[in-house]
């Protein structure tokens, strides 16, 4: 959500809620958005769980194709 223009609308939410909460961050990907936002609201040791190696990256090997179809229907 961060990364599609709702960092406003998550700070706000993150504004009206109890201070003594308990908040959990899911990320694909680790955006330094993402890092900043869990540095200021999970305060002071946010803790960070990778599942696999903090050194993946997307394959440059991976070719994908999109075909699009048309069907035109005629009366």
């Amino acid at each position: 959500m961060l990364d599609m223009g709702f960092e406003e609308d998550v700070r706000f939410i993150l504004g009206k809620t109890c201070s003594a909460r308990q908040m959990v961050i899911f990320s694909a990907t680790w955006l330094a958005v993402v890092h900043r936002l869990a540095q200021e609201y999970m305060a002071p040791n946010p803790v960070k769980v990778v599942i696999g190696s903090k050194d993946l990256t997307a394959s440059h090997d991976v070719m994908q194709i999109v075909e699009m179809i048309v069907h035109v229907m005629s009366d």
